[in-house]
């Protein structure tokens, strides 16, 4: 709280050794007074939180597919696979937010997964975990946010709707905790399906990697700023990267978390969907990143709550 204009004067009066007696009788009062100016937040109805994944129900919100074809952006790495700062460490996993242990995540859980129908932008696609108070905190914005797994960094955007500014971070399936490549191998082959024609999906000249290799792809989305990442910089488990933030389409401050199994090696240089001004470069990238099956959706609490 801001140090109200009548108690600075009151301190400049009381130094005073002529005006102590003077203003003792005020000060005394002024003391019982101040801790009633002490604000209280009324709490934040729960319907104000935001689903970014949401898909308008009419068509006509939607953008118009472009005419021309574009020049994919997503790339793949001709480096082999980065060397981690801990490689034997398979089996650590750290909170994404910091102050916050793994077993309190579900805590905080603000919009939960709900799985799309297979080639539909619909349901939401990850997990969102926000908080008007929770234990000591008093604020979810400006949380610091922590890489869960030792990674390289896969796309950093920069303001981009839905996802405002945004992180992915790529670990490579042999380096995933024991838990989870065990639940990951368990995971049934997808079914055929067919893309929603009400998302305007430009197609990607280029053809996903066929080495065969796997990588989990972790997706944070809202912060505050840009992070002063690059494409290919190595991240380590636990490392901050971010802030808790409100961009994009969000409705208040939260992290919106995505897990999705893919070809290893690929980076996202550009990404962003529903509106007028994206790229047919940024929507290639975003229908290959959410309805192209290229990179299969995972709900991240599953993960986050396997058993070692």
């Amino acid at each position: 709280m801001k140090h109200l204009p009548i108690l600075s004067f009151l301190h400049q009066s009381v130094e005073s050794d002529n005006c102590m007696v003077r203003w003792l009788p005020v000060a005394c009062l002024m003391i019982l007074l101040v801790p009633g100016c002490t604000l209280v937040d009324a709490p934040l109805p729960k319907e104000n939180q935001t689903n970014i994944a949401a898909v308008p129900a009419e068509t006509s919100a939607l953008p118009s597919m472009p005419q021309e074809t574009p020049t994919a952006t997503l790339q793949r790495t001709t480096d082999s696979q980065p060397t981690l700062s801990t490689p034997d460490s398979a089996g650590e996993i750290c909170s994404p937010l910091f102050g916050f242990q793994l077993s309190q995540l579900q805590d905080i859980i603000s919009t939960p997964f709900d799985a799309p129908v297979p080639g539909s932008d619909g349901g939401h696609h990850g997990i969102d975990f926000g908080f008007y108070t929770y234990g000591a905190f008093t604020t979810m914005e400006n949380l610091p946010v922590q890489s869960i797994l030792n990674g390289t960094i896969a796309a950093v955007i920069a303001d981009r709707p839905p996802y405002g500014n945004m992180v992915i971070i790529e670990t490579p399936f042999s380096s995933l905790p024991r838990s989870w490549q065990k639940y990951l191998d368990s995971l049934p082959a997808l079914d055929e399906y067919q893309p929603d024609g009400r998302l305007a999906c430009p197609t990607l000249e280029n053809s996903m990697p066929s080495s065969g290799e796997r990588s989990l792809y972790l997706l944070y989305a809202h912060l505050a700023e840009t992070p002063s990442l690059l494409a290919g910089d190595p991240i380590n488990c636990g490392q901050q990267f971010g802030l808790v933030g409100n961009t994009g389409f969000s409705g208040n401050a939260h992290l919106h978390l995505e897990t999705r199994l893919g070809p290893a090696g690929v980076q996202f240089l550009h990404l962003a969907h529903y509106v007028n001004n994206a790229s047919p470069e940024e929507m290639a990238n975003y229908c290959t990143w959410r309805v192209s099956q290229y990179f299969r959706l995972i709900n991240p609490l599953e993960l986050l709550l396997a058993e070692p």
